[in-house]
């Protein structure tokens, strides 16, 4: 309708009728679906936000511990191969990805919400498996989620608020907490999933994914 005028700045996504992430710039109306039912859910009009996770399209970039971490290994949910396989490296606790920013303190920071898409490998059957994301500082208090995996793309979100704890803030986007194979949750934990769309914003939801390549973005 030409009596309509629509502007935004930054980069943003929404979700079309197939399901796909769909990457956009500047001014690009976005009109969003439901993920599992295709449903059109109308102009998507949204407040603005900061992805401050600057590596969201590559996620190897964050710091691994006890895993092996592969690059460009499997269709992400925007239709590129840029999803991030993650691998188990064995037996015990503390296999994670991890990423940290200092210039943040946590003390009296507000609220945050992080958001990833989580794959589970697609020879076993749906909710077959269980991992964690954890919203932290650097000196403990973290606040976690267990995932129930599909082996499709699924979103997940965990929110925390910082009044008083000290240090910066931190993210575990993916926390193994047993051996592969072995229950967590009365679910088998994973030798391997894939990972894509990290996003950390200051506010108590997740809003539609901001794409990030190697520094922040506002939308």
């Amino acid at each position: 309708d030409p009596r309509i005028t629509y502007q935004r700045t930054g980069p943003a996504s929404f979700t079309n009728e197939f399901g796909k992430v769909v990457l956009v710039g500047d001014n690009i109306p976005r009109f969003d679906h439901d993920p599992d039912t295709g449903e059109s859910l109308g102009l998507l009009h949204e407040e603005s936000r900061t992805n401050l996770a600057p590596y969201g399209n590559d996620m190897s970039q964050y710091n691994s511990v006890n895993m092996t971490v592969t690059a460009n290994n499997e269709v992400a949910p925007d239709g590129t191969t840029t999803a991030t396989k993650l691998e188990h490296g064995g037996g015990g606790a503390n296999w994670y990805l991890d990423y940290g920013i200092s210039t943040v303190t946590a003390s009296g920071a507000g609220t945050y919400t992080y958001s990833v898409w989580v794959k589970a490998p697609d020879d076993q059957p749906d909710d077959y498996y269980t991992c964690r994301i954890a919203i932290l500082t650097s000196t403990g208090g973290n606040t976690e989620i267990a995932l129930s995996l599909k082996k499709t793309w699924t979103r997940f979100s965990v929110t925390k608020t910082y009044a008083s704890e000290s240090g910066y803030i931190r993210i575990h986007p993916i926390i193994f907490r047993a051996t592969p194979g072995s229950a967590s949750d009365g679910k088998v934990v994973p030798s391997y999933i894939w990972v894509w769309g990290s996003q950390w914003e200051q506010g108590s939801f997740k809003t539609s994914y901001i794409p990030t390549n190697s520094e922040a973005a506002t939308r």
